[in-house]
């Protein structure tokens, strides 16, 4: 069969979205260094990025000028008081994996593995007192297995579904979660 033009030009723009899929997922997986990816597809207007600001230096107990990535922020205020929910993916309910997972996912675009134990063997370990914004923390709260994960923002405090109070900002040093604290660090 011979093409035409047309059928040649249909033909390239349909595989023009698959091509720009691929190199999408190809290039998604890559991530060198510690530094997290600066783009986000979150837009906020600017009134309410001070807000933002505002509101999470509040409650970190830091200088609303350390907020810097609006982005993480915006997308973490869009989720707080989501329930949780054991295997859920949504805001009808999501748990703790699921949650890192999309963050990650939306604000770094990197994919992680489903499960907060896949997600803490890609890791590099570091020192707690090292900790950085986007960092994970992940937790074993029985059997010696880990089987919850956050993510650090700054000031000891933590984001996470808890399965008490759903998506929250926790402190790391509260003995509760200390006391389960059993690895952290960043993606590799």
């Amino acid at each position: 069969m011979i093409l035409n033009k047309q059928n040649r030009e249909t033909g390239f723009s349909i595989l023009k979205p698959l091509i720009s899929v691929i190199l999408l997922i190809l290039l998604s997986g890559c991530s060198a260094g510690r530094t997290l990816p600066k783009h986000s597809n979150t837009t906020v207007s600017s009134k309410n990025a001070r807000q933002i600001q505002h509101d999470f230096a509040q409650q970190l107990g830091v200088s609303p000028d350390e907020i810097t990535r609006i982005d993480l922020y915006s997308y973490i205020n869009d989720w707080l008081g989501v329930k949780y929910r054991y295997g859920g993916n949504s805001k009808s309910g999501i748990d703790c994996s699921a949650f890192t997972g999309n963050l990650y996912r939306e604000i770094y675009q990197i994919n992680l593995p489903r499960t907060s134990a896949d997600m803490a063997k890609e890791i590099k370990s570091t020192r707690k007192s090292k900790l950085k914004e986007g960092d994970l923390v992940f937790f074993s709260f029985g059997k010696k297995r880990i089987d919850h994960v956050g993510v650090y923002l700054k000031n000891d405090r933590f984001v996470h579904a808890s399965t008490n109070k759903g998506v929250i900002i926790s402190k790391l040093s509260d003995p509760w979660y200390e006391k389960y604290l059993v690895k952290y660090g960043y993606i590799k």
